[in-house]
Order: structure tokens, then sequence, then C-alpha cells
């Protein structure tokens, strides 16, 4: 186990080292420059209220990969219930499209690194990362390499998705392949009560 927890420790730090490469156009700087769109403010749904759609956002003037976000404390009651979350775009907020072809991260990765710097009183931090790809470590005999990389999400999901649990849902899909507006529509089906969900969507202005 802290053999694996070393070897995700040097891809996320390989990671941060591939972060230079994009810093002349975000220069490191995730909160001035790129843009978060508030879909849905978390609110308790339930069968009897039956679906909830998102507040539309208009993503002219955004291009590459956006990151949408979906968070849910689910109670989905037994036995039955369901829920799920369908991204849709638009050319006109009246024919909408469900979104395909887009990544999907639906479990985080857990990371422990040792603080070794405390000496006998190592601190150990946890990480509860939403990794866009499956660490992986190459058998050097057949793949003529040994270092640890980052296998990336295929960009391949398609229709909703299915939220099972309480905790974090991020999607990837590339803007300039859908229509101009894109909302999230919530779905809970069979027993599913109390269920708080909330979604916001994140993006890289042209300019």
């Amino acid at each position: 186990m802290k053999f694996k927890n070393m070897i995700l420790g040097v891809v996320l730090g390989g990671l941060a080292l591939a972060g230079n490469v994009a810093q002349a156009a975000i220069g490191f700087d995730l909160f001035s420059v790129p843009r978060t769109f508030v879909l849905q403010s978390p609110l308790t749904i339930s069968v009897t209220n039956g679906t909830v759609t998102s507040l539309p956002a208009d993503l002219v003037g955004s291009h590459g990969i956006a990151s949408l976000d979906i968070v849910s404390s689910t109670n989905l009651g037994t036995p039955g219930g369901t829920m799920t979350a369908q991204v849709y775009s638009s050319a006109d907020t009246t024919n909408w499209v469900a979104l395909t072809n887009y990544a999907l991260i639906s479990t985080p990765t857990v990371s422990t690194i040792t603080n070794f710097f405390y000496g006998s009183t190592n601190l150990i931090g946890t990480n509860s990362i939403l990794l866009p790809g499956t660490p992986t470590v190459p058998v050097a005999a057949t793949s003529l390499f040994a270092t640890p990389y980052l296998a990336p999400l295929p960009f391949t999901n398609g229709g909703p998705v299915t939220i099972t649990t309480a905790g974090y849902y991020k999607l990837g899909f590339n803007i300039e392949d859908n229509q101009r507006y894109f909302h999230v529509v919530f779905i809970p089906g069979g027993t599913a009560t109390n269920s708080t969900v909330g979604a916001s969507l994140t993006v890289l202005p042209v300019n």
C-alpha cells in the first residue's frame, strides 16, 4: 500500500509540473481567469417534486474543455430510489439535445502522502482527488518505459449520469462540439426522498 501511495505521489507530482505548460494561458490563476456558472444552487428534491431543470448557461465567448461539477447529498430511499442528471445543450434554449462524448469522474482517488520533515512524528496527509484519469505504472519489459503516468479518461460517455451515492461527480466536455446553451435536468425516481443536488459549470473565456 505504501508503494502504491508513493507511485501515486509521483504521478500527482508530475501533473503539477505539467501545469507549467498551461501557465502562459491561465497564469497559475484558477480563481480570476476561469468563469464559473451556478447552474443549480443546492436544492432538496424528491419524487413528489418531480423533475428539476437548472438555469441555462450561455457559453458564448468560452472555449476548450468545460468542467461540470455536480454535488449530491442523496437519500434515495429503499427500495427502488433513483436519481439521474442529464446534461443538455441547445442553440436556442427551446430545442435541447442530450450531451454525448463526455468524460466522467464519479469516484475520487485517495492518496496518502507523508511529510518526512517532521522526523519521527511524520505527518500523513490524505488527499481525495477527482483525477481526470487513471494512475498507471507501466511494465518496463512490455512498454519499454517505466515512468508512472495518468492514463486520460475517454470522452465516450453518453446519456444521463446515475447518482448512486452522496458525493461529487465531474464531467468534462468540449464546448466547440456542442451548442451554445447548457443546462442540467435532475430526475428523481422510485422512492427517492430528500435528495439535495447542485451543479456548477467552469469554463475558460476566449479573452
